[in-house]
């Protein structure tokens, strides 16, 4: 038998804009073509997994994140190095993406995965490339975009 899985729920911009009941009704009757079964469920846990794929989707800047920021910000510009690379409202380096608007096009587990794991996902145009000279020296730079 095919096992199939159905779509990635968590950090998938095609549910980002989507109301509660929409996705309430996505749940209920599935996505069979990406494999994913439909749900016969009570009203109360179809909406609460409906608010659950909302709340796994929303910015960061919408969702209510317990923390320090002043720690936050004392990190960025000091232990971690952040701003060597980022700017931040005009504050930094602009030699990687600025980072003012990130709340704002990512979400809470996405953040906390490329602060975990800052190499695991560059943006596209700040891939890092090292050229070995004839001469035996070496470049380093970004890498030109290709069309």
């Amino acid at each position: 038998m095919e096992r199939r899985q159905g779509p990635g729920l968590s950090g998938n911009a095609r549910y980002a804009g989507r109301g509660l009941s929409r996705l309430r009704s996505l749940i209920r009757t599935g996505i069979p073509a990406a494999g994913m079964p439909p749900f016969d469920l009570p009203d109360d846990a179809l909406d609460a997994l409906a608010a659950l794929v909302i709340s796994l989707n929303s910015s960061a800047f919408r969702s209510n994140v317990p923390g320090d920021r002043t720690a936050g910000e004392r990190f960025f510009f000091g232990k971690g190095q952040c701003d060597s690379c980022h700017m931040v409202f005009g504050i930094g380096k602009p030699l990687g993406p600025d980072l003012s608007d990130v709340g704002k096009q990512m979400t809470v587990d996405q953040i906390r995965e490329s602060l975990l794991q800052p190499d695991a996902e560059i943006t596209p145009g700040y891939e890092l490339a090292t050229v070995r000279l004839k001469d035996g020296k070496t470049i380093r730079g970004f890498r030109p975009k290709q069309n």
